[in-house]
């Protein structure tokens, strides 16, 4: 998480999984703080998606994720849109539904991003990203994908070396892969 996001996107995130104290921190106290957060709400939303008991409500429990059945995870792991976890055992069950909720954070993070001031430009809008196999492509360190295109502007991508590299405008609104450290 920490190589992915800047102080401001870490921040976002804190703020919209309700952690407290966080405006101060460095980026490293930020990412534990993030990841703490997460994690509790991992475990409150499994304890939510959790079906309800005949008892009382003073004789209720909330029953910790490793205490519940795998029917019960199995039907958390649905609701929050995890895919293969039928043949998972338990254990493999609560990562899947942790990492399946930390990822739908932070794509509505990036969905929520504001968008460029820039004109686009006349060019058809596409959505896809074309992985091209010219010799140009094939030899440099980024992504062999045009950084300029529509459907590859702001995107991130694996590059040839095996980095993670974003599109992103140059001061003349050029688009260029940029290695995310």
């Amino acid at each position: 998480m920490s190589n992915k996001h800047t102080i401001v996107q870490l921040k976002e995130i804190a703020k919209r999984n309700g952690c407290k104290n966080y405006s101060k921190l460095n980026k490293q106290e930020l990412v534990k703080l993030v990841k703490k957060c997460l994690i509790t709400n991992v475990v409150n939303t499994i304890q939510e998606n959790r079906p309800q008991s005949n008892r009382p409500p003073s004789q209720s429990v909330n029953k910790p994720p490793n205490k519940m059945t795998l029917l019960e995870l199995k039907k958390i792991a649905r609701r929050n849109g995890c895919k293969n976890y039928s043949k998972l055992n338990k254990e493999e069950l609560i990562k899947l539904i942790k990492k399946c909720l930390i990822t739908n954070v932070v794509n509505t993070m990036q969905e929520n991003r504001p968008q460029s001031n820039r004109p686009q430009s006349n060019r058809p809008h596409s959505d896809e990203c074309p992985e091209l196999q010219n010799k140009k492509y094939r030899n440099r360190q980024g992504p062999p994908r045009p950084a300029n295109e529509v459907g590859c502007r702001g995107k991130r991508f694996v590059g040839n070396d095996g980095n993670l590299y974003v599109s992103k405008a140059n001061v003349n609104g050029v688009y260029r892969w940029v290695r995310v450290k």
